[in-house]
């Protein structure tokens, strides 16, 4: 059974995406969920002066550094990372869920969070688009979650986990 991947997508920055998933992965974890992420950003950034970043200046091509408390694992590439891949490697891990911030163009199911003072247009595809996130009253066509509720937006995660767990 693969894990459920679920993407917290919004048309542009300054949405919100980060906090809501924040909110999110607190949430679930407070239920018990064993949650991975994964985020698509545009700059990697590893930490100036630390080991790892001196390996990786002295041309390792990855480096993983490992401690009592978990690992990291960094990995120079040319091309950027496959998405199946990544997802791959978290599924590795167990967990119940892998929430994706970013990837707004893969074809998984996405939750997009709209916020009234940056866009009230929706992006997502139809047969993608799980709900909606947002302080936007409009009619859409799937359930419409408040913008500052973990809560109810983690119900509504864990609800379709269990939908679709067979699947």
């Amino acid at each position: 059974m693969k894990t459920a991947v679920i993407g917290i997508v919004a048309g542009g920055s300054g949405v919100g995406k980060t906090t809501v998933l924040l909110g999110i992965i607190s949430e679930l974890k407070r239920r018990g969920l064993k949650v991975a992420v994964l985020k698509h950003g545009q700059h990697f950034a590893v930490a100036e002066g630390k080991d790892s970043s001196r390996f990786l200046q002295a041309g390792a091509d990855c480096a993983l550094i490992a401690t009592p408390h978990g690992w990291q694992l960094t990995s120079l590439t040319e091309n950027e990372a496959d998405f199946n891949t990544m997802i791959a490697m978290l599924e590795r891990q167990n967990p119940d869920i892998i929430l994706v911030e970013g990837y707004k163009r893969g074809r998984h199911p996405k939750i997009e969070v709209l916020r009234k003072e940056v866009s009230t247009e929706l992006f997502t595809p139809q047969t993608e688009l799980l709900a909606v996130i947002s302080d936007v009253k409009g009619d859409f066509s799937v359930p419409c979650l408040p913008l500052d509720d973990a809560v109810a937006q983690s119900d509504f995660i864990i609800k379709y986990l269990e939908e679709t767990k067979n699947d």
